[in-house]
């Protein structure tokens, strides 16, 4: 495939990631944190004062009703900057070169997602 076809490709698959998270968003019942907070989300740096604000965003996506959407938005579409569902840049990074694959990354993160609202679910039982 010409790289001209690759990177075409590429952004249309950016482009309806981003749709569906959009659609997330809109059709989301509460306010997601990143829409009232956005500089606390895309900090200028990942050192000093934006590591603050980066924990601080990452806290925020913990409550998040669509933070599984929009963590695997920020992966799936390589994304550069910014905390994506409370995964940083070099969180994104790790994945990836943890799992070797943007795909394999998403399933071990959907998997990991699961696990952990499921036990989450069950200790609200106890």
């Amino acid at each position: 495939m010409p790289k001209i076809a690759r990177a075409f490709a590429r952004t249309k698959n950016q482009f309806n990631l981003w749709m569906e998270l959009m659609t997330a968003i809109d059709n989301c019942p509460e306010v997601v944190p990143c829409t009232n907070f956005p500089d606390l989300f895309f900090p200028e740096s990942a050192n000093g004062h934006a590591l603050k604000d980066i924990r601080e965003a990452q806290r925020m996506c913990s409550s998040c009703p669509i933070q599984l959407k929009c963590a695997l938005y920020g992966l799936e579409a390589d994304e550069s900057d910014g905390v994506w569902g409370g995964l940083s840049l070099y969180d994104r990074k790790k994945l990836k070169k943890r799992y070797g694959s943007i795909r394999k990354a998403s399933e071990a993160l959907k998997i990991r997602y699961r696990q952990f609202t499921e036990d989450g679910i069950q200790a609200d039982k106890r």
